[in-house]
């Protein structure tokens, strides 16, 4: 059976986030799972993945 956008999403989710609370705008997951899109769409760096984030929609959670 192929995994789906919801098996990565859950899997991001189950990580623990270890950062600090404080200026913590973003949850992790969907941080990780931008960053993951970003690399697929061969935007491998900082400044590209920021360019690729900014038109995405903001998480619902």
């Amino acid at each position: 059976m192929p995994a789906t956008a919801t098996d990565l999403i859950s899997f991001l989710k189950a990580l623990p986030d270890c950062r600090m609370r404080r200026g913590s705008r973003f949850p992790q997951w969907w941080m990780l799972l931008v960053a993951i899109l970003a690399i697929l769409s061969n935007q491998g760096s900082l400044v590209g993945m920021e360019r690729f984030a900014k038109p995405q929609a903001s998480p619902q959670e």
